[in-house]
């Protein structure tokens, strides 16, 4: 079982900006490669033939193209959230994990069979303590717990 380091980035500080600027660089990217299938089926002529929900399929397939978003369980108890994630091919230096906020990123790079970015954001109930946050990696399962402050109330669990 190997750790992941957990980093957590605050308000304006540099780390944040830096963040920022990399899921905007994500956004970008995404857009241009959406652009690029728009295009593919013939641009706005593709209106005038009846397709006009291409939008958000266009959009879906460039995520999917450029990214691999693992599939995650995330499970929460009185006394901590828990979040379990399938990462295929990464090894612990390849991974980050981020507490910005109430938000958890995962980003990584798979080591074999894709040259895709690793990428899924969670967005919790509560402001994330990153000195409650661990993460650890085992057998490409990325666990990374988060514990709550006394008087935690939920019970729940959900499959993504």
């Amino acid at each position: 079982m190997s750790q992941v380091s957990v980093r957590r980035v605050e308000g304006d500080s540099a780390a944040s900006q830096a963040i920022i600027e990399s899921l905007n660089g994500i956004s970008d990217s995404i857009r241009s490669r959406a652009f690029e299938l728009f295009e593919s089926r013939g641009g706005a002529n593709s209106y005038e033939s009846g397709n006009a929900n291409n939008d958000v399929s266009d959009w879906l397939q460039a995520e999917r193209d450029l990214f691999s978003i693992p599939q995650a369980e995330l499970t929460e108890t009185d006394r901590e959230i828990r979040i379990q994630v399938t990462v295929p091919g990464s090894d612990s230096k390849g991974l980050e994990v981020f507490a910005i906020g109430s938000t958890l990123i995962v980003r990584g790079t798979a080591t074999e069979s894709t040259p895709k970015m690793l990428f899924r954001r969670f967005d919790l109930s509560s402001t994330i303590d990153a000195g409650a946050v661990t993460a650890k990696l085992d057998n490409e399962l990325l666990t990374i717990t988060v514990a709550k402050s006394a008087g935690g109330e939920k019970s729940s669990a959900a499959k993504a």
